[in-house]
Parts: structure tokens; sequence; C-alpha cells
């Protein structure tokens, strides 16, 4: 009898405790390491963090200290992996996802993909998955998206124009509005570029041309289309730009003072050129003057998966969703001057739609994504970086006046050439 009633006992106290440990395990607290960049959008990714975890609160998310760029955070990542101390989770330029990818530090997500029963065409666009593909699989989930656009003065502008605040549809009448401005204010800089890869690109995309072969093999720097945006830098240079020998960051700081009228530079600027210029001029945008052929290339950060551990795949999986989402999506597009990745955020109302409509400056880039193309990216470890400052250290030499345009065409395809030749 007491054995019976022992058995009873234990079977009666086995049935209260096993939901109670079911939900134990439930419970259990997933902590994911995540690094991201860059360092100005730190508290958006506070933001995104939290609104996740408010949401999933058995995914705790630990962000380690913000990368200062997208170079930072490649490098960081590389470190990192020599001694198996990668995040679960970083967020990377799109044109630094090969090296991760060749060195087998990137979860694919094609399986994800296809398994979850939430990854529908209403939550997520084909762009999400397709601008960090390497090859044919999914190595990261798009986050953000930043094309050259062409920032102005309006209020300079439209003195010059008889009140036309509108930038002229073509370079040769913007280069004349520039001198116009400059003649008219002798403190202030008509026009600038960036010197950079992004903006050269853009230039040369833009004139239906490309810096490199399809298979990657070469640089083409020196066919016509290059030719004549290398040239159109020159005449930058020729309309003043060459005589302050400004470095970007102090060209910023003119533009946002009112002493510089146009200026070339990343989409990703808009928040902070809005937030900085207000109270000072009119901010406004363009496109870059597009011909038939015309192409722009899209620069951006994705979110990739390191972890191999299982239960923190499930986790990181879950967050990186998020973030590439509807919800995650608007945060990006509300605190940023990137275009997220996600179009179905673009198009909703209840999302951004509506919301951009407040926001003229976003147009221009809205007009040029239908153009927008990957980033060209050649081939090699370490190249995107070495040509970028490539790119940097020859125009710039164009812009003064110590390079003829050709010449540093040529330059530029022969030290390119040597690179990935290696």
């Amino acid at each position: 009898m007491r054995s019976k009633l022992f058995t009873s006992t234990l079977l009666a106290i086995s049935i209260l405790v096993q939901p109670a440990l079911a939900s134990a395990v439930e419970a259990k607290e997933v902590t994911i390491r995540v690094s991201s960049t860059p360092l100005i959008y730190a508290s958006l990714f506070k933001q995104l963090a939290a609104a996740f975890q408010e949401r999933n609160p058995d995914v705790k998310v630990k962000l380690e200290t913000p990368n200062g760029d997208q170079t930072d955070a490649i490098q960081l990542a590389l470190r990192q992996g020599l001694v198996n101390d990668l995040a679960d989770v970083s967020f990377q330029g799109v044109n630094y996802t090969t090296p991760l990818v060749d060195r087998g530090y990137v979860v694919p997500l094609d399986d994800f993909i296809v398994h979850d029963s939430e990854w529908t065409n209403e939550n997520y666009s084909p762009s999400v998955s397709e601008i960090a593909k390497v090859g044919d699989k999914t190595m990261g989930l798009g986050v953000a998206l930043t094309v050259p656009i062409i920032y102005y003065n309006a209020d300079l502008v439209a003195e010059a124009q008889n009140g036309k605040s509108a930038l002229p549809a073509d370079w040769t009448a913007m280069l004349e509005l520039a001198k116009k401005i400059q003649a008219a204010h002798p403190d202030v800089l008509g026009i600038y570029t960036r010197y950079n890869a992004l903006v050269a690109q853009g230039l040369i995309m833009s004139m239906g041309g490309t810096i490199g072969k399809p298979d990657g093999t070469a640089a083409t720097l020196t066919e016509k289309p290059a030719l004549e945006a290398i040239r159109l830098i020159a005449d930058f240079g020729k309309a003043g730009q060459g005589k302050l020998g400004l470095s970007d960051n102090q060209a910023r700081q003119q533009f946002l003072a009112g002493k510089l009228a146009i200026m070339l530079d990343s989409a990703s600027s808009l928040q902070s050129y809005t937030e900085k210029s207000s109270g000072v001029f009119r901010l406004a945008t363009a496109h870059f003057p597009f011909i038939e052929k015309s192409k722009m290339p899209a620069f951006g950060l994705i979110a990739v998966m390191h972890t191999q551990d299982a239960e923190r795949q499930k986790a990181a999986w879950k967050f990186m969703k998020f973030v590439a989402g509807p919800e995650g999506q608007n945060m990006v597009g509300r605190q940023t001057g990137y275009v997220p990745a996600n179009k179905i955020a673009i198009q909703r109302s209840d999302v951004l739609g509506d919301y951009y409509k407040s926001v003229p400056g976003i147009q221009a880039s809205l007009d040029t994504l239908p153009l927008s193309v990957p980033y060209y990216v050649f081939p090699g470890d370490g190249n995107a970086a070495r040509v970028n400052q490539m790119f940097v250290d020859v125009l710039q030499r164009v812009v003064v006046g110590q390079l003829k345009p050709e010449d540093g065409a040529q330059e530029l395809n022969q030290q390119i050439d040597a690179v990935i030749g290696k």
C-alpha cells in the first residue's frame, strides 16, 4: 500500500513539475553578439536591438563596440576569425563580403529562407537576398543601400537662376551654374566632387561605362565612358575645386556653412546634411544626369551570420530577419540617409511610403534605385579598400591639375590591373 501511495505521489509531482520544467526550457535566454557599423548610427542599432528584444524576450542582443566604418568592420572580422572569436552576427559593407566568404566565416542563409514561413513576398522583396549573393548562395541579408547623389544649396542656386531652384539636367550647364555662383560669391566654392570609388563609379556608370570587365580580370578606365567621367572630374578642378585642395571632411564643413554650393556625395549622408543645414540654407538633392544606358552603383550594409552554434543560429536568424523586415527597415529609413534594402518598406504607406513624401531630399535616391546595380568590386583579398584608395590618390591629382585626365586614367588602370593580377 505504501509503495503504491509513494508511486502515486511521485507521479502527481512529476505531472505538476513537467510543465514548469518545459516552461523553464522554453524561457531559456540565448545571447547573441552583434558587431555593427558605422559608428554614426550607433543609436539606430541600439534601438533595433531594443525593439527586437521586446518582441523576442528569449533572445538577448549584446552589441559590441561599433566600428567606425565598413573598412574597420571587415578588418575586425578578419582578425576575429583568425582567433575563432567572431561575433554571431556582423554588419558589413556589401563590397567586403567575399573575403569573409572565402575564409569560411559566413553561414549561407538559403536554408533559413526556404524553411521560414514568414519569408513571403508580402514581407521581403527579392532585393533583400539578391544584394548579398555570392555566386548562387545568399550570404547575408540586405539592410541599407546608398547611391551617389548631388546635394546643393537651393538658396544659392535659385539666386543664380532668377528664382529657379532646380539644378540643370546636364553636367556642362551645372558647371556653368557653379562658376556663376562663384563669381557672385568669391568666398563660395561652386562645385565639389568626392574622389572615392563610389562617386567615381557613379560618374562612369551614369555615362554608360563601368570600371572593370564583367569577369573582374581587368580595369576599363581607359575606355570612352570612363575617360569622359575623369575629364569631367578634371573640369570640377578647373571650376575651382583644384585651387582649394579640400579634403572630403573639409568640403562637407564648407557645404554645411553655406560656403559650397553643389556637392557630389553618398546618399547615406542625407540625414546628417538635413539636420546640420537646418536654419543655414535650404538643402536640396538631385540625381546624376542619366543617359539611355545609365546604371548606378548601389553600395550598402548587409547583415551576415558567423555563428556555427545551432541555438545561436536560430536567434541570429530571428534578429537578422527583424532588421531586414518592414519594422526594422522602417527604423533604418527614418533614422539614416540610407534607403532600406527591402522595397516592401518603401512601398507600404503604413511603413515608409507616406513618410517619404515629407522628406523631399530622399527623392534623388528613389529616382536612382531603378538604375542601381551592385557596387563593382575587383576580386582579391583586400582589393576593395586598395582600389578605393587608388581612386582617391589618382583623381585628387587629376583635380588639382598634376595629372591630365588621360594620364590619370592610364595610371589608375595600370595600378588596378597590377593588383588584381597578383
